[in-house]
């Protein structure tokens, strides 16, 4: 019986490596929203050289601008809580981040020991 717990407890304990797609698919997602980020930024300044070098002045043109900057804040923003989010299922299941740990003020950023304190940092970058 001790043999088939020890057995039981060992792939119990080595099924927090599922929890490593979370991690990898939310650096993905991370890396994603930033890129469209970028492209919408990029899209946008493109309109306003644009419009300026033109000569042509769009209704709402300023509305537009600022709410497309806004967007693309957002999505920068969402991928700084999928970023925290992957790195804190990655310490928090599978092993903390070495190179985090070299570099002090890296460390009071990127610690984090418990879900309550993932969800913390991750409702400070929503607020």
């Amino acid at each position: 019986m001790e043999k088939l717990e020890k057995g039981f407890e060992a792939g119990l304990w080595g099924s927090r490596f599922v929890v490593l797609t979370a991690v990898i698919f939310g650096l993905i997602g991370a890396v994603a929203l930033f890129v469209v980020a970028s492209f919408d930024i990029f899209h946008v300044a493109g309109v306003v050289i644009d419009t300026y070098v033109n000569h042509h002045h769009p209704e709402k043109f300023h509305e537009l601008v600022v709410g497309e900057i806004i967007g693309a804040v957002d999505l920068y923003l969402i991928g700084v809580v999928m970023l925290l989010f992957s790195f804190g299922l990655y310490e928090l299941f599978i092993s903390e981040i070495d190179p985090a740990r070299e570099d002090e003020d890296v460390n009071k950023i990127l610690s984090i020991h418990s879900l309550d304190q993932l969800k913390d940092k991750i409702s400070k970058v929503i607020v």
